[in-house]
């Protein structure tokens, strides 16, 4: 569902993982769950290509990189399933605009 009220909400949560990103790379499971659900948005987005939603994708980008910097290893544990999001990003190419 892509309502004004539900992206709202949806860069309001990502600015709190952010704004919480420190915290969130020393708790190792919770980690990965972020990451897949970060990576998960970010896909779905990609098939939008309003303007309205360049912000949300910026951000997501952010914290996808910053998340794989920090953590790679940690990212690696999640297995196929990080191998088939990452594929399905990459078929439609990473569009931050």
């Amino acid at each position: 569902d892509f309502s004004e009220k539900n992206r709202n909400f949806t860069e309001r949560m990502l600015k709190v993982l952010k704004e919480n990103l420190d915290w969130i790379l020393q708790k190792p499971l919770l980690l990965r769950l972020i990451f897949m659900k970060i990576l998960r948005l970010y896909s779905g987005l990609s098939y939008n290509s309003s303007p309205n939603f360049i912000e949300l994708k910026r951000i997501c980008f952010e914290l996808i990189g910053q998340i794989w910097i920090n953590k790679k290893d940690e990212c690696f544990k999640i297995g196929r399933e990080l191998i088939r999001i990452l594929q399905d990003i990459f078929k439609r190419g990473v569009n931050l605009f």
